[in-house]
């Protein structure tokens, strides 16, 4: 299917007049982050010509995707950029998916247990199912057995963060996520 401007935020406007507000939840602690060092981020950046070899050394040199595998008790999601189905470098190379998926997998995580999810954009992105699939993502989660998530279509919950200063009109205690 062909993905439109107009599509697209008709879609977005159905999501704004009607927002899937779930039941009320709290937020959940976040893990550690198994990377950081002395609470910084640990980055590295890798110089390639193969986009697999780069990724993989990138992944070596912070340590391996174990550590993320590790007491994670459901499962794990990647969280490509589809904000419309316009080809790399405008959105993630389904590759770089495929990679990093095969690399969790290579390290004993479960493919059903592994989801690609996001949510496109109102420009030219809605619905995600479709973005997902125009961009390669559904060949990528039905070659390794991975699963596909597409926000706007899963059940939504409400959660208080302690952080967010916007709040929705009309609850002043609550804010709409995922």
């Amino acid at each position: 299917m062909k993905v439109t401007h107009e599509g697209s935020m008709e879609e977005y406007k159905r999501l704004i007049k009607n927002p899937p507000l779930g039941p009320k939840v709290p937020i959940k602690s976040s893990r550690t982050d198994p990377y950081a060092v002395d609470d910084k981020c640990v980055l590295a950046v890798i110089r390639s010509d193969s986009r697999r070899e780069g990724i993989k050394e990138a992944l070596r040199v912070i340590g391996g995707v174990t550590p993320l595998c590790d007491e994670v008790e459901g499962e794990i999601v990647i969280k490509p950029n589809c904000n419309t189905d316009d080809p790399f470098p405008r959105n993630t190379h389904p590759e770089t998916v495929r990679i990093i998926a095969e690399s969790l997998i290579e390290a004993g995580f479960p493919p059903e247990h592994i989801v690609v999810g996001d949510m496109s954009g109102r420009y030219r992105g809605l619905p995600t199912r479709h973005t997902m699939e125009n961009m390669g993502l559904k060949k990528v989660a039905d070659d390794l057995g991975i699963k596909l998530s597409y926000f706007e279509e899963e059940e939504w919950v409400t959660v208080k963060h302690p952080r967010n200063k916007a709040w929705p009109k009309g609850d002043k205690d609550t804010e709409t996520h995922l």
